[in-house]
């Protein structure tokens, strides 16, 4: 007889857009011995209803339910990533397209948000700052209206609802007893029963860990190149937390160190969109008659810069770290002892 399923809380330090107070919701336990589809299955199930409360709400107008919105889609993203070797394409296609539309909807809204909040960081050190960025925070609020009712125009189209549609289908056909794929995985023996999550999840996780260490063969990273590894660190942190519980306790160190590397990575993306949206908002308003907002403007740009210097000046540290010996030893014997 299975073991019955345990929730497993999930409790990585707090990223940007969350609250330190506040505890996600607990993940389903997944055990090393079982079939890898279940654990996924169930996963999935998890995120798509998470993302159906949420989504019930309306998506209201505060930034906390946006923010996990697009957190839920982006695991649910991740959830369907590792899958696609496991189950029917017609399954999983429909599904990832209409996912990537409303994860695009909710990135529009989202990013206006990290903007001012980023803004507001700025004028808590500088108590002159609301009054001197008035203007361009009014513009900011309007963008986000307008983003915010796309979103809401999106989620009630037809094929947004047929996207719950989808996910029923998805997990009706992957429920337990029934066959996730109609032939077997290429190159699979014949006759062995369905691969488990200790048999695929160790180089599943190691391999996206190559991914992520395949950026230091890059001298000097760009902004560019140290967005895109921020990606590849947070589907790697991912990886590890949806199967922390079979992996054990000794997955936490590495857990942390995966936060800690994509929320300082976050932190300067956020400032580098912000320097960005301000130089052309200067642009454009320059081109209209110069008012007193544009020296503010320029103010702030300034500081924007500066703040993304420093957080790539600060990052090394923690790179070398991700990328070292002694953190890939760790991962190794976490890994092979699933």
């Amino acid at each position: 007889m299975a073991a019955p399923e345990v929730p497993v809380a999930a409790t990585p330090p707090p990223g940007p857009g969350t609250s330190a107070g506040k505890t996600r919701p607990a993940l389903p336990r997944v055990r090393g011995g079982e079939a890898v589809v279940h654990a996924l299955r169930r996963l999935i199930s998890f995120y798509s209803n998470r993302l159906r409360k949420l989504e019930s709400s309306n998506l209201q107008v505060d930034e906390e339910t946006i923010h996990e919105t697009r957190v839920a889609t982006r695991r649910l993203r991740a959830g369907l990533r590792i899958a696609q070797p496991f189950f029917r394409r017609k399954l999983l296609r429909p599904i990832q397209a209409q996912l990537r539309e409303t994860a695009q909807a909710l990135g529009a809204v989202r990013d206006i948000d990290v903007i001012a909040a980023h803004v507001r960081s700025y004028a808590s050190r500088d108590p002159g700052a609301p009054g001197r960025l008035a203007s361009w925070t009014a513009e900011l609020q309007e963008r986000r209206a307008r983003a915010h009712q796309a979103l809401v125009d999106h989620l009630a189209t037809k094929r947004s609802r047929r996207l719950r549609r989808d996910f029923q289908a998805f997990l009706t056909a992957t429920a337990p007893g029934r066959t996730p794929r109609r032939d077997p995985a290429p190159g699979a023996p014949s006759g062995l029963p369905p691969p488990r999550v200790c048999d695929v999840i160790p180089a599943t996780i190691w391999t996206q860990y190559g991914r992520v260490r395949a950026y230091t063969a890059i001298d000097e990273l760009s902004i560019e190149a140290l967005h895109a590894l921020r990606i590849e660190i947070k589907r790697l942190r991912y990886l590890l937390e949806f199967f922390q519980s079979c992996l054990g306790a000794g997955a936490q160190p590495a857990i942390e160190l995966a936060v800690r590397a994509q929320d300082h990575l976050g932190q300067l993306h956020d400032a580098h969109v912000a320097a960005g949206f301000v130089r052309s908002h200067i642009a454009v308003a320059t081109t209209r008659e110069p008012g007193p907002d544009i020296a503010s403007m320029a103010i702030y740009l300034t500081a924007a810069e500066a703040e993304v210097a420093e957080l790539r000046a600060a990052f090394p540290p923690i790179w070398r770290q991700l990328r070292g010996v002694r953190f890939r030893r760790d991962l190794a014997a976490l890994l092979g002892r699933l």
